[in-house]
């Protein structure tokens, strides 16, 4: 006589056997996948899994002034115009100053979009990766002004999984960074492990008409605090909190206001500092700026040399937009006041 098998058994039974495939098909996406086509470094949307977020807990991971410091830029690039000699410039001039560095560890790479492109674009691509070594060239999204949020996204998350830094830096093409003036100022504030550090914005609102319309955004009239795109720094703490959570995150045009957003319920150690020179209009030179944002591959070269002759960032410090100081005791609408002449520290 055949042996009868409880319903209640039988269910135990399926949702073993469901558990045991949903594990294997989680084992089997756990290492980290690239394809390699002469030597260029193309990451796939599988690269991006989840599971190859590494299994420590954010908890266990120290991120005060370690030795060496360990920094990972991701500088946001474009596959077309301009891109190419940006990216020339940035190897010879303020990355190329790393070499003078001590106690600090830098991994840079230039961010590309790859999908959609022509065959001799793409061609193109891959004959600079290979050269260089220093490009991610992600193939699940073409490289647009409506994608920046996701670029974003997909470089933390491929920097969560490949790389072991303590601050993650991002700037853009046309940001001439200076490298000792970040890593002493860094080391000033004695590393703190949720650091959000740029030059904040509490007064932005969305435009919901237009090449710029933000016509996702509905949380309120303004944009919730973050800092300015043109560069600003995330601890690995809070690259490890946003990775955890990718797939449920909203996703704006504006990649700035994006991850001002998704910081905004954690205890985040927000720093606003006016040596950011990362607005969408420069505030002019200073020899103490960390960040300048909006160069040109000529101005690169040009501050090199002011760099490398005379110490100094600029021939000629100038102010041409005022900056303002951060108030965090107050309404974000009510954050800034735009005054000529504050000093900007060393």
């Amino acid at each position: 006589m055949p042996t009868l098998v409880s319903v209640p058994r039988v269910r135990s039974i399926t949702l073993l056997l469901a558990f045991s495939f949903g594990f294997l098909v989680g084992l089997s996406l756990f290492s980290m996948r690239y394809v390699t086509v002469n030597s260029a470094q193309v990451v796939t949307k599988q690269d991006l899994s989840l599971s190859r977020l590494p299994a420590t807990s954010a908890d266990n991971k120290e991120t005060v002034c370690n030795t060496p410091l360990k920094l990972t830029f991701i500088i946001l690039s474009s596959p077309f115009g301009t891109g190419a000699p940006r990216r020339a410039a940035i190897r010879r001039t303020w990355l190329n100053l790393y070499n003078g560095l001590t106690g600090v560890k830098i991994v840079a790479k230039f961010v590309i979009g790859i999908r959609g492109l022509a065959k001799e674009n793409l061609a193109v691509m891959m004959d600079e990766s290979s050269t260089y070594k220093d490009m991610l060239l992600f193939d699940n999204f073409q490289d647009i002004y409506d994608n920046l949020s996701l670029k974003v996204l997909y470089s933390f998350i491929w920097a969560h999984g490949d790389h072991d830094f303590d601050y993650l830096i991002k700037v853009d093409d046309d940001s001439f960074v200076q490298l000792d003036r970040f890593v002493t100022a860094l080391k000033n504030m004695n590393c703190p492990k949720l650091l959000y550090w740029g030059y904040f914005n509490g007064r932005g609102f969305p435009n919901y008409a237009g090449k710029w319309a933000e016509k996702q955004w509905t949380l309120c009239p303004h944009f919730l605090p973050y800092a300015m795109g043109g560069g600003y720094v995330l601890s690995w703490k809070l690259i490890d909190l946003i990775t955890s959570i990718n797939d449920s995150l909203a996703v704006y045009k504006n990649e700035d206001v994006t991850v001002g957003a998704w910081l905004a319920p954690f205890r985040v150690h927000r720093v606003h500092d006016i040596r950011f020179n990362t607005e969408g209009h420069s505030h002019g030179c200073n020899n103490n700026y960390i960040i300048t944002h909006k160069e040109k591959a000529v101005t690169f070269i040009q501050k090199l040399k002011s760099v490398s002759t005379n110490r100094t960032l600029c021939q000629v410090e100038r102010e041409v937009k005022p900056a303002y100081l951060y108030n965090w005791q107050v309404p974000p609408p009510l954050c800034c006041k735009r005054e000529y002449g504050i000093p900007i520290p060393k």
